[in-house]
């Protein structure tokens, strides 16, 4: 296996390892936005900034620069005036959505 350079602190990286994937979710924030597009399956920029009140706009830009740049969703541009720039998930962003739903599933059913 060809090993890659890899800054998430395994030693054994490999291209499509899907650490990128980890280290994402391990970030603030990754794991609520993911959850928030399965609820809502699209949200404008503000509309993320009033649902989850403590997320500043410059971490969002963060997090939503790196969900795309994963594909995990997709930015759509309408050019009306004003400008419109929604977010969705892609289809490898839905399919984590439904993991993520199982694991929080998972955790609920050990408080009970």
């Amino acid at each position: 296996m060809n090993e890659v350079n890899c800054d998430c602190g395994m030693n054994d990286c490999f291209p499509g390892c899907g650490c990128e994937i980890l280290t994402f979710l391990g970030k603030k924030w990754s794991v609520y936005i993911i959850m928030h597009l399965m609820e809502i399956q699209q949200l404008r920029f503000n509309e993320f900034l009033k649902y989850m009140q403590k997320l500043g706009p410059k971490s969002l830009s963060t997090r939503l620069k790196e969900a795309e740049n994963l594909e995990l969703l997709n930015r759509s541009v309408e050019t009306d005036s004003p400008v419109k720039v929604s977010y969705s998930l892609t289809k490898k962003g839905i399919e984590l959505g439904n993991l993520l739903k199982k694991m929080k599933n998972l955790v609920h059913s050990w408080t009970d």
